[in-house]
């Protein structure tokens, strides 16, 4: 069930309504009811892997405590099964376009042989620090079944996360919650702003994404263009899906984790990873980099860069077993590798006091290289080979045919689908909605004017959004 479409939408009216009313005194049985019936909008193999992945991690933790060796098994059998089952999505993803009606869902043809395990990412993780913090005596394994369940599989957070740690939502199952009508509304805020963020911004940037295809006699700006493009549509989508998230989870009376924190505000690639994707940032550092720095701390500079590199190596391979992952993955290691040198090498230099001026230059000029040191590394996240990565790096550093005779035809019509002069508007209409967006994110989520926010947020949805041909979610397949 796509979160950007209308069946959803009226699935969580009658969700909501029926949770205060008529459900009132059992709503943890009821939440986990129509979890599942969400999650039967999926393949079956899908449904029959989450079930053996809760029947066997839920044992484990039951009889985990300080016993290394069931540790070891449960790590590796979650390990397994994401990295078993999760190409099956891959393969899925890669022989259909999903798209939906915004009414009615389709699913591929071929769903039936083949594994579509959506979420498998994400209650992998999910379930592997469950069973670590039972084992480092930082949590009690819960005993009562159809609550770990819930913390598995609530709807909100199932497909894309955040990856939250199912103690905390166990926490917030026990008790009952009551009707508030001003949390009610800020969650529809945050529903709203998270549809207008993917059916305005998102779905218009990656439909002009794709009508270009970049080779190695690609105009360099054009190239250039279609990354900065390209990662605008990717936050836009992914914090997209986030925001409806979190706003569904609020309905429900539920907090789930933040997974974005104005990520092109970072001054830094370290920085920027503070604020993009933070819960998977969050158990990379908890699970990987902090126990391998530890081991390597003697080594210094030259250990903390070793544990930097396995992580992202380990951030590459939970996105995808491809090359250009890998090659993704070492390329952000290596700018926060650099930035560490540098920041050993500036400490031994004398600062000089600045004016505000020269300081917000410098902040200026930092968020703008991490911004494109950004979209550098995302010519090998989009690219289905290496090949195809390497001829876009070829066509964005030809510097002799980097500028096109014609700006306007030859670079921005290939983005806005076409010459004529509507086009032209539509496209530079949607690229100043999407500074706006960006510009506008706190105000948005501040708690106040709920109704005003909620109505304009829908108005601008009904004018610019893509109704009637959205796309899913990207991070559908990872």
């Amino acid at each position: 069930m796509s979160f950007a479409s209308l069946y959803y939408l009226i699935f969580l009216l009658i969700a909501v309504s029926l949770y205060y009313s008529v459900f009132r005194k059992h709503q943890q049985k009821f939440l986990c009811i129509i979890s599942v019936f969400f999650l039967f909008h999926f393949p079956v193999c899908n449904l029959t892997i989450l079930a053996v992945s809760l029947l066997v991690n839920y044992f484990l933790s039951q009889i985990i405590f300080q016993k290394t060796h069931l540790l070891f098994i449960g790590i590796i059998f979650n390990l397994l099964v994401l990295f078993l089952f999760k190409n099956s999505a891959e393969t899925v993803a890669e022989q259909y376009s999903w798209t939906n009606h915004i009414l009615f869902l389709y699913l591929p043809e071929n769903a039936n042989s083949i594994l579509f395990t959506v979420g498998i990412s994400f209650y992998s993780l999910q379930n592997i620090s469950y069973l670590i913090d039972i084992y480092r005596k930082e949590i009690s394994a819960e005993k009562n079944f159809l609550s770990y369940t819930f913390s598995i599989i609530f709807f909100p957070k199932y497909m894309q996360g955040p990856i939250e740690k199912p103690h905390s939502l166990i926490n917030q199952f026990h008790s009952n919650k009551n009707f508030n009508a001003d949390e009610i509304l800020s969650a529809l805020v945050r529903i709203a702003w998270g549809f207008a963020k993917k059916l305005i911004v998102a779905d218009r940037l990656t439909a002009a994404v794709h009508l270009v295809a970049i080779t190695d006699e690609t105009y360099g700006f054009t190239t250039l263009l279609t990354l900065y493009l390209y990662s605008l549509s990717m936050y836009f989508d992914f914090s997209g899906y986030m925001d409806i998230a979190l706003g569904s989870a609020k309905l429900f009376g539920f907090q789930l984790s933040e997974n974005f924190n104005n990520p092109f505000a970072a001054r830094s690639i370290t920085e920027f990873w503070r604020r993009w994707h933070i819960t998977l940032m969050n158990f990379l550092n908890k699970y990987i980099y902090f126990p391998i720095s530890y081991f390597f701390r003697k080594q210094k500079t030259f250990g903390f860069s070793i544990a930097i590199f396995i992580t992202f190596i380990c951030s590459a391979l939970w996105h995808g077993l491809s090359l250009t992952y890998f090659v993704w993955g070492c390329l952000h290691a290596s700018f926060i590798v650099i930035e560490l040198i540098i920041k050993k090498i500036t400490n031994y230099i004398p600062k000089k006091s600045g004016t505000n001026y020269k300081s917000n230059i410098k902040h200026l000029f930092s968020i703008i290289l991490t911004f494109h040191l950004f979209c550098f590394a995302n010519i090998f996240f989009k690219s289905s080979s290496l090949e195809i990565a390497f001829n876009t790096v070829n066509s964005l550093f030809d510097f002799l045919n980097f500028f096109p005779n014609n700006i306007l035809m030859d670079s921005v019509a290939l983005l806005s689908g076409g010459g004529d002069v509507d086009k032209f508007f539509n496209f530079f209409s949607y690229l100043v909605l999407t500074f706006f967006f960006l510009c506008s994110e706190k105000m948005i989520l501040n708690n106040s004017k709920y109704w005003f926010k909620l109505i304009g947020l829908i108005i601008l949805i009904l004018l610019f959004g893509a109704l009637n041909h959205h796309t899913n979610f990207i991070y559908i397949v990872y």
